[in-house]
Order: structure tokens, then C-alpha cells, then sequence
């Protein structure tokens, strides 16, 4: 999963120095939130929420550490800058940055998502159902997926127990439970 975002150098740049001004001070352990939605994005800290437009490409909520931010802003002179994240990772301009702080996921609110927040089991799996491998990676939904098929065979499993006495095997139960899925 990508996401990419070109903002005006100096609304990034004042939206973080009101941001530090107003809260607490950035330290080494300050974590900023930006959520890149279409034409806009959204970074906040504790207590404060800052709106600003952007040409946006790859929806998400991203974390990543406020110092990292604040810097490359800070030693800008541009007139805008691209920013793209990557799980793990930060490209601005040519200067590349690693770390497992910087974190991207799924924006649970975005259109095509028709995945409630708190789905069920079952939800998860139609979706799985419905919807192509690319679609469930760009969405960053296999992690969710893979843990609704574990917890499937588990039940099944756990279910066999009961049932043993009759005959009934575990494909019996994940085909019955496959028709549901599909309906």
C-alpha cells in the first residue's frame, strides 16, 4: 500500500509551527497522524487537527514521527513538496527514510470500502468473496481476511467435536458455511 501527497511547502510549514506552538512540543516520541483523503489532508497531534489542500493519491491514515515531518519541512525551499509513504517508509524529494514508526493503514471511511469499521467475521469473509486480491491489498485488508479464515477452521474444528457422533466431516461444514459466505 502507497499514498502519496504534494502540499504548499509554507501551509505545511505553518500548520506545523502553530501545531508546536498550541501543543505540547514536539519531541523524539511525538507521533503525527495524517489521513490523506481526496484534495486534502488532515495532520493531527494531540488535541489539534490541522486541514490543508493537497493533490492526493492513495487514501490512508498514516503515523509517523513529528520531528521527521517538522525537518524535512524545515529545510525546504521549495515551493511544494511531494511526501510518499510506504509501510516502513518516507520518500520526500530524493531523500529516502526507514523506520517501523512510520506506519500506513487503511482509511475505513473511504467510498469504495463498504466494510463496516467493526465487521463481523462473516462480513469479512463476503468481502472476500466479492472482491479481487488487488482490491483487498489496496485496501490493506489481508491481515483481517487471514485472521476471519483462521478463526473459521478453528470453529470448524471445534464444531467437528460436537458433531463427530453423526458423521459429519470438516468439508461438510466449510461447504455449508461457503454457500452462506456467497449468499
Amino acid at each position: 500500500m502507497q499514498s502519496t501527497f504534494t502540499i504548499n511547502t509554507k501551509e505545511i510549514k505553518a500548520a506545523l509551527i502553530a501545531m508546536n506552538r498550541i501543543g505540547s512540543k514536539f519531541t523524539k516520541a511525538s507521533m503525527l497522524k495524517i489521513t490523506v483523503l481526496t484534495d486534502k489532508i488532515e495532520i493531527a497531534t494531540q488535541g489539534i487537527t490541522k486541514i490543508l489542500k493537497a493533490e492526493t493519491d492513495g487514501l490512508a491514515d498514516i503515523s509517523v514521527p513529528a520531528l521527521l515531518i517538522k525537518g524535512y519541512v524545515s529545510t525546504s525551499s521549495s515551493a511544494t513538496m511531494q511526501f510518499t509513504f510506504k509501510q516502513g517508509e518516507l520518500k520526500c524529494g530524493s531523500s529516502l527514510f526507514s523506520s517501523p514508526f512510520i506506519r500506513i493503514e487503511t482509511v475505513f471511511n473511504i467510498p469504495e470500502n463498504d466494510l463496516p469499521i467493526n465487521a463481523t467475521r462473516m462480513s469479512v469473509l463476503r468481502f472476500e468473496a466479492n472482491k479481487s486480491k488487488e482490491e483487498i491489498e489496496r485496501l490493506n485488508l489481508g491481515p483481517s481476511i487471514t485472521y476471519a479464515n483462521r478463526t473459521l477452521r478453528d470453529k470448524i474444528h471445534k464444531a467437528l467435536e460436537y458433531l463427530d457422533d453423526y458423521e459429519v466431516t470438516f468439508n461438510d461444514l466449510h461447504e455449508l458455511i461457503q454457500k452462506k459466505i456467497k449468499n
